[in-house]
């Protein structure tokens, strides 16, 4: 009586046709939006505890959980589109240069007329081995372009990095040493001249074609910045540690090599610190790079927006990085981007940003969205854990009820991110690395909540060979919460065996709890 037949009927039917035509795999989608949306109406009215004051903390706030996990996905369709394509072939547009730039292409692709201005190489750097950085500089050195200019912007004043940028003939500059990786480019921006300019991370090594293959596009006045994918040449943490699994890619390559591409369509393309080229000008106008939030590079790029400067990302692998090989630099880095993008979402929310299209707005407020991750998955954890422990009820409903509604809901998330990125084929294991650093994070969120300003934690990377070892600091908030699920799931059991009452319930939160052992 409660299964919504009819919705559910048309979804599937949809689904079995093969998703082959783009108007079946939108019809797919909002369906099953719909779907979604009619759980949550339906958790709303009939499933909320109401019978005791914390019981109605745990069930709003579980409630909203769902919300967040439902907006996140909407907000994913929006940065994404509907792809074009259902079998795992929704490539790159970057050959019809008209679509994204409005541009003439003869003028592009002329050999008649040379285009090449003046470039400046900027390459930070404050505590990261110095070995690091001479591997950029000779990709930098040996890039192929006659007028560039390589610019060394050193925050942590070491004699040995100053001797290394003179033995490359790059300019060595001190850095400020206040404002983190803002003022320390921004400086570099009063010391040179170039029309652009290209920020690469220390370890981040250009290839020979990087500046032949992104300036040619700068011949459209109105692009502000060019973005290229971030690749690696090291093994993640994940990759190291989850190495029976064949072909794991990096755990950002869904971002870098899928979601900034479609993005990409829609002008949306966003800086992400490294491997980017700039207008000068653009910069100059917005008074360099954005200051007040450790995450520079976003707040820069929606600034840029803003102020109706366009954007392009060049899906061409044209750099290589070192990726965080410790859960201990991953967590660094995670934080950091966390705690940055919160900064802007409430100091600077693009929703209330003028100059922004409307996409750009929602696009934005989609990436600074997704790091309330932890706090939901945190929800989810605690949730059956209020049952098991305390014998409270997140949910107050039929259980036959909340199963018809539940299990569409549970099963259509999957499937609509297979349809939207249908050339991701590892989403269970997002799951898996988003499960490793949600409580910590979490715990680092409520740094925001603390009104000091918070430092820019440099990502600590080295070329790591060394073995894996556990790393029982990093690690500890998560520990503690497994240990919490555990106690739960055991006196759950013992529970159920000696009482026999409520045995859906338990039986329902343990699964509940056995599932978030993993997830």
């Amino acid at each position: 009586a409660h299964f919504p037949l009819i919705p559910i009927a048309i979804t599937i039917g949809l689904f079995l046709t093969g998703l082959k035509s783009y108007l079946c795999r939108f019809a797919f989608l909002a369906s099953a939006f719909y779907i979604l949306l009619y759980y949550l109406s339906w958790r709303a009215v009939n499933s909320l505890n109401l019978k005791d004051p914390v019981g109605v903390i745990a069930s709003f706030l579980l409630l909203i959980a769902e919300f967040y996990g439902v907006a996140s996905l909407l907000l994913l369709w929006l940065q994404v589109g509907t792809p074009k394509k259902s079998n795992g072939q929704t490539k790159k547009i970057e050959n019809d240069l008209n679509l994204i730039l409005n541009l003439n292409m003869a003028n592009i692709l002329s050999d008649q007329i040379k285009y090449e201005p003046t470039v400046d190489i900027y390459i930070p750097i404050y505590n990261e081995p110095i070995q690091i950085l001479e591997a950029t500089l000779i990709g930098a050195t040996f890039m192929d372009y006659e007028k560039k200019s390589i610019f060394v912007c050193d925050d942590g004043h070491r004699y040995e990095v100053e001797k290394l940028a003179q033995s490359f003939g790059a300019t060595y500059l001190k850095g400020p040493k206040k404002q983190a990786k803002s003022g320390n480019i921004n400086n570099a921006l009063k010391n040179s001249k170039s029309e652009f300019c290209v920020v690469f991370d220390t370890d981040h090594i250009p290839t020979k074609e990087f500046l032949k293959e992104t300036i040619k596009y700068f011949r459209d006045d109105k692009l502000g910045f060019i973005q290229t994918p971030h690749v690696f040449y090291n093994q993640d943490i994940f990759q190291r540690s989850y190495s029976w699994f064949k072909n794991l890619g990096n755990e950002q390559d869904l971002f870098n090599q899928e979601i900034q591409d479609r993005r990409n369509q829609w002008g949306g393309t966003f800086f992400v610190g490294s491997g980017a080229v700039f207008r000068r000008k653009a910069l100059e106008e917005i008074n360099g790079f954005k200051l007040g939030t450790v995450t520079e590079d976003i707040h820069t790029s929606q600034e840029l927006h803003s102020r109706g400067w366009t954007s392009r990302f060049v899906a061409k692998n044209l750099a290589v990085g070192l990726s965080t090989d410790t859960l201990r630099a991953y967590l660094v880095q995670r934080t950091r981007w966390m705690q940055g993008c919160l900064q802007i979402f409430f100091k600077d929310n693009p929703i209330l940003k003028q100059g922004l299209t409307t996409r750009q707005r929602l696009g934005y407020f989609a990436s600074l969205w997704y790091f309330f991750f932890p706090l939901a998955r945190v929800i989810y954890w605690l949730s059956p854990l209020y049952f098991l422990l305390a014998h409270g009820h997140p949910l107050l409903c039929d259980f036959s009820a909340l199963l018809s509604y539940l299990l569409p809901f549970m099963l259509l998330r999957p499937m609509i991110t297979g349809i939207l990125m249908p050339d991701w084929k590892r989403g269970i294991m997002g799951a898996i690395y988003e499960a490793a650093i949600v409580a910590p994070l979490a715990v680092a969120s409520l740094r925001l909540l603390i009104p000091t300003e918070i430092e820019f934690a440099v990502t600590p990377k080295s070329k790591n060979d060394q073995a894996l070892c556990f790393d029982w600091k990093s690690t500890l908030p998560t520990i503690v919460v497994l240990l919490m699920k555990f106690v739960a799931i055991a006196k759950g059991i013992i529970e159920m065996m000696l009482f026999g009452i409520e045995s859906d319930a338990y039986v329902f939160n343990m699964g509940w709890a056995i599932v978030n052992l993993i997830f």
